[in-house]
Parts: structure tokens; sequence; C-alpha cells
């Protein structure tokens, strides 16, 4: 297998190979030289995009219900109505409900709130602070595209790094991970790593 480059959008970098040797037992040591990308134009937002052979209901009630919500993407999903009461997790949640996430993996819990649901095509949810998620569905042919947008995010560089570039990545692979689960039952994220091994934000599954 020939390989020349590697390409990584989220960090703006691309990887050329300039080196390559056989270190035994079938492995090589591939040596790259990075060079940068051009900067996005905006670093206060980004949209991903992916097409999901599912009704659109399906897609919608993936993320707009909270029980679903922890059968692709989270280990809890608590939210709750205007008037402090938990909402039940397989009710569609509303504008004006908070939550509460608690990721697989890691220990931090992520505390918003649903700015917009308005039971069809578009969510909108505080996330990260001051910034925002919104998610709109349509139908093409016979699949249902799925937008996300996270917006408002600082332009200071660890901001850069941490939310614009880490966010990217991480929303990337929630997104391929939904359409694994609806498309196929398969879910590829690993919900076993160990939250104290310094090496856990490596794992691009977790």
């Amino acid at each position: 297998m020939e390989i020349n480059f590697a390409i990584f959008p989220s960090l703006g970098l691309v990887y050329e190979k300039s080196a390559a040797s056989y270190t035994g037992e079938g492995f090589y040591l591939i040596i790259f030289n990075a060079t940068r990308m051009n900067p996005p134009s905006d670093w206060t937002q980004f949209t991903l995009k992916i097409h999901i052979a599912k009704n659109l209901e399906d897609v919608y009630k993936a993320w707009a219900t909270p029980a679903q919500l922890t059968t692709w993407f989270l280990d809890e999903a608590d939210y709750f109505k205007a008037d402090g009461s938990p909402r039940d997790p397989w009710q569609l949640y509303e504008a004006g409900d908070e939550f509460h996430w608690k990721w697989y993996n890691w220990d931090t819990i992520e505390k918003g709130k649903v700015l917009e649901a308005n039971g069809t095509d578009l969510l909108k949810f505080s996330f990260m602070g001051e910034g925002e998620v919104h998610l709109s569905f349509s139908k093409t042919q016979d699949k249902t595209l799925l937008e996300l947008t996270q917006l408002r995010i600082p332009t200071d560089d660890k901001s850069k790094m941490d939310i614009y570039c880490g966010c990217t990545r991480g929303w990337s692979f929630w997104m391929i991970n939904l359409k694994a689960w609806l498309e196929h039952k398969v879910l590829l994220n690993d919900t076993n790593l160990d939250s104290e091994d310094p090496s856990l934000s490596q794992f691009v599954n977790s």
C-alpha cells in the first residue's frame, strides 16, 4: 500500500511523506513533513453535513429524544421542563428545556438549554457556554440530509484549537456514528475507556 499524504482538515494540516523504511515484522516507519493549509475564513462557526438512509422522522427523533441520545451518543441525557420537572426520556424535548449531558469516558457534564425544537426538522441548543448548535433535517430523494452548524465560537487561540478544531472532529465522528446506528445498527464509539488515561484524547471514537 502506497501512502503519500494525509489530510487533517480540522487541524489545518497536510502531511506529505518524505521517507519510509521497513522496520521488520510487517511494519513500516513513515516520516511525514507537515505543511499548513489555509486557515478557515471564519473561526466563529463551522458546518458539517451527512446523508443518512433513513426517513426524516427517524433521524429527527434520534436527536430529539433523550432515550435515543443515550443509544448512539451519550452515557446519560437528562432533560428538564421549564418548571424544573424531569422530562420523560421517550418524549421529544421542547424549547425551554434544560439538559445535563454525561459523556462516555469523560468526567465532564455539559449543561445547556434547548433554544428551539419544532418537532419536525429543526433543533437549536446552547453548547459550551455562549455557543450554539443548530441542526436541520431535510429530505433528499431516499435519504435525509442532516446539517449541523456550531456557531458563536470565541476566536482566541485556545478556543480555535479546543472548540473549533476539537468540536469539528467530535461532531464529525458522532454524525458518522449516528449514520452507522440508524442504517446498520452498528455503534463505533468505545464506552469503556479509562478517563484517567492521558492518551484518551487520541482515541478517535472516545
